[in-house]
């Protein structure tokens, strides 16, 4: 008989639950200690403890405790979802920090609401108006939190992730002052996600994407778009586009792609180190259209000649950035192997 595994997430600690007193394996990173939560090993069992933040830990209960008792995993679930609003998780060797932010939202659900105020009804919101916003919020939160379940579970999938930290927030199209349209608006939960790529150098702009599951990614950047991707940068630009490319299709990163041969122009005084080359650089501009690799040669030169080259490559490493029906430009998401460079046509210009 196979033997029986506690049904827990144990990636969220590298795959790993070291036992007590192994000083070689220290205790794992726990979900946010202070959100009231705390996972470790109780013999051959699970043992979770739950305790109000700044108290003592105590109400050890193990798995096989939780199961017999509907109340405890109440309990337990509400200690995990306080954790995902300040969620962080261990991703390839390096801590990934994925939070919860309902940041202006509040605030402007409450103002929106209030415009349907009867004027001169003063129960109207302690009836009405508090239990309508206290059922949105409830609803959106947890919708908010699925999504970052969903980003996180992406990140784990992403080989080569940077460690970019990320910020989930609510994604809607009103704010406080604009008057409620009963034909144009719902009030309904925002199920719908701005994620936010922070940048390591304080003081650069923060990269985002919108996410609606639970695979619509839409409003992406432009890849070398030095607003948002300086140089010094390069992490960043690396794990957007990954997430985005994760996101859009749950598994690619990992699958083998489609091989596919496009072109490329590079400067001729780079060509040693193309030739030959095993691997590309994240960012690298790519085609399918030989003649427009060419035409960008052209424009591009500045007084300086460049060489035209074929590219076979997996199509798990690029973002697409244009697609014509004809023409579809890519743009490499992360520093890729490839599987062959010819030179086409040096020194164009």
């Amino acid at each position: 008989m196979a033997e029986r595994r506690p049904p827990i997430d144990l990636a969220l600690y590298q795959g790993k639950v070291p036992g007590r007193g192994n000083k070689k394996k220290p205790h794992p990173r726990r979900l946010i200690q202070d959100a009231g939560l705390r996972i470790h090993r109780a013999g051959e069992d699970i043992a979770f403890d739950m305790a109000v933040p700044g108290k003592k830990w105590k109400s050890e209960h193990t798995v096989k405790e939780i199961e017999k008792d509907t109340t405890l995993i109440k309990k337990l679930l509400g200690s995990v979802s306080e954790c995902l609003d300040h969620l962080g998780s261990l991703c390839e060797g390096k801590q990934t920090a994925v939070t919860f932010d309902m940041d202006e939202y509040p605030e402007d659900l409450k103002a929106y609401i209030e415009n349907l105020w009867p004027d001169g009804n003063d129960d109207w919101w302690n009836d009405v108006g508090a239990p309508e916003m206290a059922g949105i919020l409830k609803e959106t939160k947890k919708l908010q939190r699925k999504n970052v379940a969903e980003i996180l579970k992406a990140v784990r999938r992403i080989e080569g992730w940077g460690g970019t930290k990320i910020t989930v927030k609510p994604s809607y199209n009103w704010d406080r002052s604009r008057k409620y349209d009963p034909f144009e608006d719902m009030l309904e939960p925002v199920d719908s996600s701005v994620v936010h790529l922070w940048p390591k150098t304080s003081g650069n702009e923060d990269a985002f994407f919108s996410f609606w599951p639970p695979k619509t990614v839409e409003d992406v950047l432009e890849a070398r778009d030095t607003d948002f991707f300086p140089p010094g940068e390069e992490v960043l630009e690396s794990d957007y586009f990954s997430l985005v490319a994760e996101l859009k299709n749950p598994g690619a990163s990992r699958r083998p792609g489609k091989k596919l041969t496009l072109y490329t122009a590079r400067p001729s005084k780079d060509r040693s180190q193309y030739q030959g080359a095993k691997k590309l650089p994240a960012g690298l501009f790519l085609t399918n259209s030989m003649s427009r690799a060419e035409g960008i040669a052209v424009d591009l030169k500045g007084g300086k000649t460049r060489d035209l080259w074929a590219v076979a490559i997996d199509s798990r490493y690029l973002h697409q950035t244009l697609d014509t029906g004809l023409v579809r430009d890519y743009q490499l998401v992360r520093e890729a192997p490839v599987r062959s460079m010819r030179l086409i046509q040096p020194d164009i210009g």
